[in-house]
This record gives structure tokens, C-alpha cells and sequence, in this order.
């Protein structure tokens, strides 16, 4: 897996860096990550702000923060754009180590080591502890929800079912 395009900028988390309040640290996340969708939801500003919290307890540099964002942004994008039953928690997962790995070996141009071992590692534990723990409630919430919409042409009227003719009784297309 390449390294993902980053959704927020070094500068645009030392701009976060400069604010203090909780709340306002908390718009801004929501303003950078979510941007296209323009979904300012609080469950999402929660678990921005916890990650952007968790970086700042282990003193990651504005690139190192500025990628794990941008990682939790696309895993949770990723996990509310689809409704597909095969998506499960494992799935998820495996793509988020992926995208973690890709960023924690330096191959150049495919790959970038900007997270150590021991970084690898507290991420992990964040993200299972944080957003896995979670994840069906994460799903729950974001995946657009299909409700069936039946109309009735006649009052009181039962259309009946359209029977086809059997396969047995069709044209081969050799015989044509």
C-alpha cells in the first residue's frame, strides 16, 4: 500500500498547537478533516480531538500528528462510505495497518518513515482502544440507512404477480 494523501498540513497543526480551549481545538479538527463532507458531528470532533490529545501526550511533531489525522480520517471515511456486510472490523483494521505500515517504513517514493517502533506500537493501542472498540457504534452512526418506500397506484387494489414463460419453452440461439 502507497502512503495516503494528507488531508491536514504540518502548519495547519501548528496552528492548533497555538489554541488552548477545548471546544475551539475541537471546530478547527472538524473544520481541517472534514472539510469535503462538511459533516460537523460530535461523536467525529470526539474522537479527532482524542487523537490529536493522544499525539500531544507523546509529543509527536507537527508531521507525525498531521499523518495520524490524516490515517483516522481515512479509515473513518473509508468505514462510513460503504454499507457492504463484507466490510467488517477485521477488514477495517487490516487497511488501517496498512496505511500504518506504509508510514512507518521509509521506502521512498512508494513509502515514508515518519512513525517509529514504539510509536507503530501506541498507535495501535490507541486506535483499537478508541476507535475498534467502537467500531459498530462508528457504523452505525455514518452508514446511510435504506428505508423502503412502497407506493400504491389503486386504493384497496392487489396487483398480481407477472408470471414469466419457463426457460424450457425458449429459442437457442443457434436454432435463430
Amino acid at each position: 500500500m502507497e502512503a495516503v494523501v494528507a488531508v491536514v498540513s504540518a502548519s495547519e497543526v501548528d496552528g492548533l498547537s497555538r489554541v488552548h480551549e477545548v471546544d475551539v481545538v475541537r471546530e478547527m479538527l472538524l473544520g481541517l478533516l472534514e472539510k469535503k463532507r462538511g459533516d460537523h458531528s460530535p461523536v467525529l470532533g470526539d474522537l479527532y480531538l482524542s487523537a490529536y490529545v493522544f499525539c500531544r501526550r507523546r509529543k509527536f511533531s507537527a508531521a507525525k500528528i498531521a499523518t495520524l489525522l490524516t490515517l483516522c480520517h481515512c479509515a473513518l471515511d473509508h468505514d462510513r462510505s460503504t454499507s457492504d456486510p463484507l466490510d467488517t472490523f477485521e477488514r477495517s483494521y487490516e487497511r488501517f495497518e496498512e496505511m500504518l505500515v506504509a508510514h512507518s517504513v521509509e521506502r521512498p517514493p512508494w513509502t515514508t518513515g515518519t512513525f517509529t517502533l514504539d510509536d507503530v506500537r501506541a498507535i495501535v493501542d490507541f486506535m483499537l482502544h478508541n476507535y475498534y472498540r467502537h467500531y459498530r457504534l462508528y457504523k452505525a452512526l455514518f452508514t446511510k440507512k435504506v428505508v423502503p418506500n412502497f407506493h400504491q397506484e389503486h386504493l384497496f387494489s392487489v396487483e398480481r404477480p407477472t408470471y414469466h414463460t419457463p426457460l424450457t419453452t425458449a429459442t437457442r440461439l443457434e436454432e435463430q
